[in-house]
């Protein structure tokens, strides 16, 4: 989930989401700057549990792999640590597109784009 040499597209991406919170919450939800600026602690409750995944889980299925092929005399295999990755690659997308179709209408309740973000 968390990659020490991220894509540039892929994060313009997640700047151009982060600009879009303002013109959401605050000019279309009518939202003060202090209730804009507590919506991005949805983003910081993603990047937790994104980091508590990769600790324990991941570490866990890395640990496993490797002790899988060190068993078989071969030498560990970096992308063993990518298992997080698979449903981090399906989560991001969908999360943005949630954003983006929940996000400027005010019938839908202002905590449903905060759970998109956590996604991201």
């Amino acid at each position: 989930m968390t990659n020490p040499n991220p894509d540039p597209n892929s994060l313009s991406q997640r700047y151009g989401f982060f600009e879009g919170f303002t013109v959401v919450y605050e000019e279309i939800r009518g939202f003060t700057a202090n209730q804009n600026g507590l919506t991005y602690v949805s983003l910081g409750v993603g990047f937790l549990i994104g980091a508590i995944l990769l600790a324990t889980v991941g570490q866990n299925y890395y640990v496993s792999q490797a002790a899988i092929t060190k068993a078989k005399g071969l030498p560990n295999r970096a992308e063993a640590r990518l298992f997080l990755a698979y449903p981090g690659a399906f989560l991001a997308p969908v999360s943005l597109f949630l954003f983006a179709w929940t996000a400027p209408f005010t019938k839908v309740h202002w905590i449903v784009p905060c759970i998109a973000e956590c996604g991201t």
